[in-house]
């Protein structure tokens, strides 16, 4: 006898993957584990990638996204590198870059909120905690206006 959700559950996990190959961009070392579930990059040194939603949503409208971000664990072997950013832009899915640009260093015009893990001795007054900001217009510099 056939197991009727076996097959359901199949056609389900399908049109699951389907959908979200549909609906993300991977770029550069980013990966996807399971349907729901990206690595941006790699623990190696010098990675770098992103994954791109490819709907675009309209900001007159009130919307949700919701996503969970593991940056590393320090006590052990995996400890994260620069950081992360989440951006809303209108330019490609193609964008981005690498190390103290979170990915998101010049991307104009567009919103980040960055999640930044370690502090870099660059000119953008980058504090030495670990820390959340509110940036817009790929400027990573914490002492500008945007």
């Amino acid at each position: 006898m056939v197991n009727m959700k076996r097959i359901v559950s199949s056609i389900v996990l399908l049109l699951c993957s389907q959908m979200l190959r549909a609906q993300y961009t991977v770029n550069g070392d980013a990966s996807q584990n399971s349907c729901n579930q990206y690595t941006l990059t790699p623990n190696n040194g010098g990675r770098h990638g992103s994954v791109w939603n490819n709907n675009k949503i309209d900001l007159t409208q009130s919307f949700d996204f919701n996503f969970d971000v593991y940056l590393g664990d320090p006590e052990t072997t995996v400890e994260g590198a620069d950081g992360i950013a989440f951006v809303l832009q209108p330019i490609s899915t193609s964008v981005g870059g690498t190390g103290s640009g979170l990915g998101y260093l010049g991307i104009s015009p567009a919103v980040g909120v960055t999640l930044d893990t370690y502090q870099n001795s660059s000119p953008d007054n980058d504090p030495a905690y670990d820390h959340l900001a509110y940036q817009l217009n790929g400027d990573l510099n914490h002492a500008t206006a945007n």
